[in-house]
């Protein structure tokens, strides 16, 4: 009985971030439609909207942050998450793209981030 009340008690907290969440999730897919195929999207969609509610509410219960707060990062969490899976597949569709072995790309690419970073590196 009192594992009921646990999951309740969890399933209340979240349940106040699920409109932010779907907010961000709507506007992280619409930013990202041409990145991702549709079956692509439906799996971002289902892990960014249960993403949004659990991040919102460990801002708010964790680290002791307002509930706007809470709002914000439940809404900011989905397009975040969207981004970073967007991210991947670019990624990874570059390297499939390229010829070279994945080895000389991540070296190219860290090269090109450190000698943006570093200016005396050449």
């Amino acid at each position: 009985m009192n594992d009921r009340r646990d999951l309740w008690a969890i399933a209340e907290a979240l349940l106040i971030f699920v409109p932010f969440s779907l907010v961000g999730a709507i506007f992280g897919d619409t930013i990202r439609k041409d990145v991702l195929t549709r079956r692509q999207r439906i799996a971002a969609a289902a892990f960014s909207w249960t993403m949004g509610p659990a991040l919102g509410a460990a801002t708010v219960n964790e680290l002791g942050w307002s509930v706007f707060t809470g709002f914000v990062v439940a809404s900011a969490a989905p397009t975040v998450t969207y981004d970073v899976i967007a991210l991947v597949k670019a990624f990874l569709r570059w390297g499939q793209d390229d010829p070279r072995s994945w080895v000389t790309i991540f070296k190219d690419t860290l090269v090109a981030a450190l000698s943006a970073f570093l200016p005396w590196r050449k």
